[in-house]
């Protein structure tokens, strides 16, 4: 077995794979040519069951996509299917030679579309990045899809948030402190060793690295920051700093934490573009909350620079409506805001009930049918009547339109409320596809690429169990992004070509670390129940478990094995270990 492992470059998280193990016990070993036709069924048999499974659900999708390069320099478009907090990954279009411009990748992605009609699946977000063309792409799109919504990547918008404060005068000479510090560290051998040695002289069980920050995702100078004061006793016994760089660094990390959280709640698959409203919000009474007059004033003109330029402010706000949020009327532009809102729910609506044949009235008979029951919804009448009640018997918004769902408004309620917020799904497919479509198998045909990427991806989705939906939520919200005393000039923004998103538990080492093998955990699953709280606040206190701790294959499978004696049989090994990590102390 360790010959066959090593021989074949194999992870050994591998054998404890279900499937695979499986395999071990199986008597007739498939050949090279048998095996790869069986992937091309198994996949072929996924399919079916996610058709089945989002012709049952009653929710539209969101279907979001972007693009990476592949181990030929090929450029290629993941597409993902996004239905009731569940991301399947659905195809990719690979572009071998050709320029990717709006014109092609309509052309490509249209029958995608089209195939989806056809299944009769209904889908109304459409959510990728930034970038301009596919701002360029919608608008080809929406000739033939006229009901579609764009969504631009609200993780997204948030880092380039992130990018703007990070300019701020208050925080320069502690940012160069961080980079200076983590730049000894690069450039020097010895000094990274002797930080591993003088952790283990500590009787650290979990040795860290420092964090190396990404240009491209500002988040991640948090995550470095975080690193850096963990580490602190170890620093500087190596590169001693004062204790006014160590305060300054502390107040950065507590002002950097709350785009943090919003970048992390936006980009789950369970968010919504309500989701996008309630941290647009919390981000701005965080910065209002600031006493330094230069960053708080940069804050809020980026925040509200990326309100109107990033974020489909229109259907966002209607779902701030359409969930019992009272959005502030008091001044023109709040007002126009409220009334656009409102347009966007019987004009999107009006589109989508006539598209899917969900309603035989024509469209303009639609859009005055959704504004009369719209406002029916807002005083309270029939059909409206018993709306407090129903509001009472139900847990989410969601929950509260499928009492009501005879009328026209619940069913464009419904729509709108399942809209992702985020493509963050899809950059985790690239990992996955690069691992499957790696420099030793770049010989594999874009069938088996996909076949492979199919099962792979989607096997766990397949056996987890539907995500609770999202509660009702009582905040306190407003319409303006910007401090009344402060001014901006409109800025332009192009965002670079999209890359994978960096998750707070990522390590940047800049020492030599074990190849990561994330890719290859993702399509492993290991049958168990959810484990119960008890079990959950056990385990990491009689293993030290904290957010940022690593769980490399002994501590996985410690928490297999505890996990399989507790209750076994039921969920993955990666929802228990997300579990223990929003349940854990921070470092």
């Amino acid at each position: 077995m360790a010959i066959a492992f090593a021989t074949n470059h194999l992870s050994f998280q591998l054998a404890d794979s279900p499937p695979f193990r499986l395999l071990l016990r199986s008597p007739n070993y498939p050949k090279r040519k048998a095996l790869k036709a069986a992937t091309l069924v198994v996949a072929q048999e996924y399919r079916e069951q996610i058709l089945q499974r989002l012709r049952d659900a009653s929710a539209p999708l969101g279907i979001a996509f972007d693009g990476w390069t592949n181990v030929k320099g090929q450029k290629v478009t993941n597409i993902v299917l996004i239905c009731r907090s569940v991301a399947y990954y659905w195809c990719s279009i690979v572009n071998r030679n050709e320029k990717n411009t709006a014109s092609w990748l309509a052309a490509k992605l249209t029958p995608v579309l089209q195939e989806l009609h056809r299944e009769r699946l209904r889908f109304a977000g459409f959510i990728g990045d930034n970038e301009a063309v596919n701002g360029a792409l919608y608008k080809k799109l929406r000739m033939e899809f006229p009901f579609l919504l764009r969504v631009p990547c609200s993780a997204h918008s948030i880092q380039l948030i992130v990018k703007d404060v990070l300019l701020a005068e208050r925080w320069a000479e502690v940012k160069s402190t961080v980079e200076e510090v983590l730049k000894q560290f690069s450039s020097k051998k010895e000094c990274r060793t002797k930080l591993h040695s003088l952790q283990e002289a500590s009787g650290r069980d979990t040795i860290l690295n420092l964090i190396k920050p990404n240009e491209t995702r500002w988040n991640s100078f948090l995550y470095a920051s975080r690193r850096l004061q963990a580490l602190r006793a170890f620093v500087d016994l190596i590169f001693k700093q004062n204790e006014d760089f160590w305060g300054k660094l502390t107040l950065l990390i507590d002002f950097l934490e709350p785009f943090q959280t919003a970048t992390d709640i936006v980009q789950r698959d369970s968010s919504t573009l309500f989701d996008v409203f309630e941290q647009w919000n919390v981000l701005n009474k965080h910065l209002l909350s600031e006493k330094d007059g230069d960053v708080r004033n940069l804050g809020l003109n980026s925040l509200r620079d990326r309100w109107h330029a990033n974020v489909n402010t229109a259907a966002t706000n209607a779902t701030a409506l359409l969930s019992f949020i009272q959005l502030p009327e008091d001044t023109d532009e709040h007002r126009e805001a409220v009334q656009l809102a409102k347009e966007e729910i019987a004009s999107f609506g009006s589109q989508y009930l006539s598209f899917f044949e969900i309603s035989k009235l024509s469209v303009e008979e639609l859009h005055g049918r959704l504004l009369l029951q719209f406002g029916a919804f807002r005083t309270r009448t029939p059909p409206f009547a018993m709306l407090e009640r129903d509001r009472r018997l139900s847990s989410s918004p969601i929950q509260f339109w499928s009492l009501n769902i005879e009328t026209e408004l619940a069913k464009v309620a419904i729509a709108l409320l399942s809209i992702p917020s985020s493509e963050a799904a899809v950059e985790r497919t690239f990992s996955a596809q690069d691992s499957i479509h790696r420099k030793k198998r770049n010989a594999l045909k874009a069938d088996t690429v996909q076949a492979s990427m199919f099962i792979a991806f989607n096997h766990r989705k397949l056996t987890m169990p539907d995500e609770p939906l999202p509660e009702f939520k009582e905040v306190e919200l407003s319409l303006d992004y910007a401090d009344p005393e402060t001014d901006s000039e409109n800025e332009s923004e192009s965002s670079s070509s999209s890359e994978d998103e960096l998750d707070e538990d990522d390590d940047v080492s800049m020492a030599e670390e074990e190849e990561s093998e994330d890719a290859a955990t993702a399509a492993v699953s290991v049958p168990m129940r959810l484990a119960s709280e008890v079990f959950l606040q056990n385990f990491i206190r009689d293993n030290n478990i904290h957010r940022k701790t690593r769980f490399g294959p002994d501590l996985r499978a410690k928490l297999d094995e505890a996990a399989r004696e507790h209750n076994p049989g039921g969920a993955a090994l990666e929802t228990l270990i997300k579990k223990l990590r929003r349940q854990a102390p921070p470092l």
